[in-house]
């Protein structure tokens, strides 16, 4: 059920960038990008659950190499599309690569040593895994706010205090 209720949140989340790009009137070529950028965000989400299933049937040989091949071949496709002039949307589409043979590779490797992969969907199941995963979930919004808050605020603060350079761990330890 982990995956169908990912891809539900992913397809939220993805309609709401589009929409977003769309209702501020962004360029064609940003409205492109953005859909690129919502495709790779769907494979990169049903990766990121096969790869943490790997990891848990503590197949780490196989998780380090397909992260390899993902990472080698992104690097090499951005590489190209930069050397091509490939332009935003050929930039883009070269970030895709990676998510896009990871999901294959991890895809692949479930099937065929552990079980078939499904998408199941049961909105009763849907709910006790939101449920069960609310501590996780604050946990790593608490991260990323700690994050945004240290590279917004800090700078203006060390300009103004000088003798706040501590300020970084003491946000680490409170968070």
């Amino acid at each position: 059920y982990q995956l169908g209720l990912r891809m539900v949140l992913t397809t939220i989340a993805a309609l709401s960038a589009v929409g977003i790009a769309l209702a501020l009137r962004y360029s064609h070529i940003v409205v492109v990008c953005v859909l690129i950028a919502v495709v790779s965000m769907i494979l990169n989400v049903l990766a990121c659950a096969l790869a943490d299933l790997l990891q848990g049937l503590h197949r780490m040989k196989a998780y380090s190499a397909i992260n390899f091949a993902a990472g080698s071949s992104l690097t090499v496709a951005s590489v190209f599309a930069a050397y091509k002039d490939g332009g935003p949307v050929g930039i883009a589409i070269s970030y895709m690569i990676g998510p896009a043979v990871s999901l294959s590779f991890l895809w692949v490797a479930v099937q065929r040593r552990h079980f078939p992969v499904r998408f199941r969907f049961s909105v009763q199941k849907f709910k006790e895994l939101l449920h069960d995963s609310k501590t996780i979930a604050a946990y790593q919004i608490s991260i990323v706010l700690r994050d945004r808050l240290e590279h917004l605020l800090l700078p203006h603060l060390y300009s103004s205090f000088h003798y706040l350079y501590p300020l970084p761990l003491l946000f680490s330890v409170l968070c």
